[in-house]
């Protein structure tokens, strides 16, 4: 029986690692949709300094939920068992350089520490156990 509670272990973890790294891709690849999302508002913009007309306060794609930020910083958490450091959650998360992504995640940061869902240990933020 020893064995069987072992492998299923082993599979509930390489999931839970799978999981994690999808969900730290899927939160690049909105950072990135984000950016070109910016970059279709600074043409709408342009075009109507151009020519007169006011410019669309929005690109027409629906703004993601709030609690995105935070779920993908948990799970960028999640994903490195000794910790991470904000720089790196920048980089991972493809918010390095992008002003208003960073403090994003920033604010994301300081929220779950205030709600007692991550720990900071010398620079390194990690899941509180339980």
């Amino acid at each position: 029986m020893e064995d069987f509670a072992q492998f299923i272990a082993k599979q509930r973890d390489e999931l839970q690692r799978k999981r994690n790294a999808l969900t730290v891709e899927a939160a690049r690849i909105e950072s990135d949709i984000a950016i070109i999302d910016r970059e279709f508002a600074a043409i709408a913009a342009y075009e109507a300094a151009k020519t007169g007309t006011v410019a669309k306060a929005t690109t027409g794609t629906p703004r993601p939920r709030r609690g995105n930020v935070r779920d993908t910083v948990i799970a960028a958490i999640k994903a490195a068992p000794t910790g991470i450091n904000r720089s790196d959650l920048l980089v991972q998360l493809g918010a390095k350089g992008d002003k208003a992504a960073e403090q994003s995640i920033s604010n994301a940061l300081a929220n779950l520490k205030k709600a007692g869902t991550i720990d900071a240990k010398d620079g390194a933020y990690t899941m509180v156990a339980g």
